[in-house]
């Protein structure tokens, strides 16, 4: 390479190995009020598309235990992730263990960063924090994710929570026992203890142990049981997504009554998924539906909530339909789409199919059938008030064979114009990318 070759390729360089710091998580210190708070942090591009994101961990969990989502936003935006009080770096006071207080804690922390209304997801417990914080300081976000938290927990089923949390075994002879614990005990996926475990437990003499403070755990645990927090969620105004796992614990008629109490809220299903949403089975669907979440509060030219006289937005539109094809909910996809619209279809270099309103329903359902594995994100998109383009990408969930080659992606590449409150007219079209 000549010498004016390298002076031109070194900006990129240069560029491109500050990109990949940015995309690196950065452990710092942060004094909020009398406390010492512990914090991960992914700067994210130097152009952000997303808005800041803070992520809050689980009651028996630190903040590495999700740096598997943190990894993925950080290519959109900021993300910040603290262990939150009593857990990994952060201090350790006397009190201060209910979620209000953590709610205080993780506001003055936004504050302290001068993180602009971030948006805010949480885990189990972390949920419950975040819903805290939203309800408490609606001025510190500008939307909530709450991923499996349950707002109403009996006295009965509080004592054996307390319970199970007092007895959780204090050492392991072998990570074997480890990860059946993490599985047949809490009810984990094989993925989440394999990504926990590192930073949940040390090698001691004899095994492993904790690097948790198991009596700090169940004091965190039992600050929080029973509960009813119903007129809590009546509080929060920003807009809310709850993510619950098909074979949770999070029921759909709770979840339902949630997104009741809660002014502006949607609700995903994450197909294949227990208790943990983020890491496992429908993980990869549960950041689809983040993204668009996150997508959905980003300004693209109209302003939040606007609507035409007719009704609904073209824009308003996208996130409703993805979530129905990633919930392989035909019903909802049915009913956004006019019985009489004019609709066309481009299927891989086939004759093009025209038709009315049912073709969509009887295309995207023989691609759902075809793909039961599938999750739909969106790539990118551009919306008026009465027209949208918008491509999704459909990709496999991962083998659970390792070795298995990759499968073929979908690109689905959509243009609709609405009136009123459905789609009109549609121009789909769909390409096989090779794997």
């Amino acid at each position: 390479m000549d010498k004016l070759s390298q002076q031109d390729h070194a900006p990129v360089m240069v560029a491109g190995r500050r990109m990949r710091a940015r995309l690196q998580s950065v452990r710092r210190t942060v004094k909020v009020g009398d406390l010492r708070m512990s914090v991960l942090d992914w700067m994210g591009p130097e152009q952000p598309v997303n808005p800041p994101v803070v992520i809050l961990h689980g009651a028996l969990q630190t903040a590495e235990g999700m740096a598997n989502l943190a990894s993925h936003l950080a290519r959109r935006g900021r993300v910040v992730v603290p262990d939150l009080r009593g857990r990994g770096e952060t201090a350790q006071p006397e009190d201060g263990y209910d979620p209000s207080t953590m709610a205080a804690d993780v506001a003055g922390l936004i504050a302290q960063l001068g993180l602009d209304r971030p948006v805010v997801i949480g885990r189990l417990h972390g949920g419950l924090v975040a819903y805290h914080l939203a309800a408490e300081h609606p001025g510190s976000l500008s939307g909530l994710v709450i991923g499996d938290t349950v707002p109403e927990v009996t006295d009965g089923h509080a004592q054996r929570l307390i319970e199970a949390t007092r007895s959780l075994p204090r050492t392991f002879a072998t990570l074997e026992d480890a990860y059946a614990f993490y599985q047949h005990q809490l009810g984990l996926s094989l993925e989440r203890a394999l990504h926990d475990i590192p930073f949940d437990l040390r090698r001691a003499r004899g095994g492993y142990t904790w690097r948790h403070n198991l009596d700090l755990v169940a004091r965190i645990e039992e600050a929080a049981l029973p509960r009813a927090d119903w007129d809590v969620l009546a509080k929060i105004e920003a807009p809310t997504l709850i993510l619950r796992g098909q074979r949770g614990t999070l029921s759909r008629e709770m979840a339902d009554r949630m997104c009741a109490s809660i002014r502006d809220c949607s609700i995903q299903t994450i197909l294949a998924s227990g208790r943990d949403v983020f890491l496992g089975g429908g993980a990869e669907q549960a950041f689809a539906a983040i993204d668009l979440f996150l997508l959905r509060l980003t300004d693209s030219g109209l302003p939040q909530g606007v609507v035409t006289s007719g009704g609904t937005t073209a824009r308003s539109l996208i996130e409703p339909l993805v979530r129905a094809l990633n919930g392989h909910d035909a019903d909802a996809v049915r009913a956004l789409v006019a019985p009489d619209a004019e609709v066309e279809v481009i299927h891989d270099g086939q004759p093009v199919q025209q038709g009315d309103g049912s073709l969509v329903d009887t295309v995207l359902g023989e691609l759902l059938a075809d793909r039961p594995a599938s999750v739909f994100a969106v790539e990118r998109f551009l919306a008026s008030r009465r027209e949208a383009a918008v491509v999704l990408v459909s990709r496999e969930r991962p083998a659970a064979v390792e070795g298995e080659p990759a499968s073929d992606s979908l690109s689905v590449s959509l243009w609709f114009d609405v009136d009123g409150q459905q789609i009109r007219s549609a121009r789909i079209q769909i390409a096989r990318i090779p794997g």
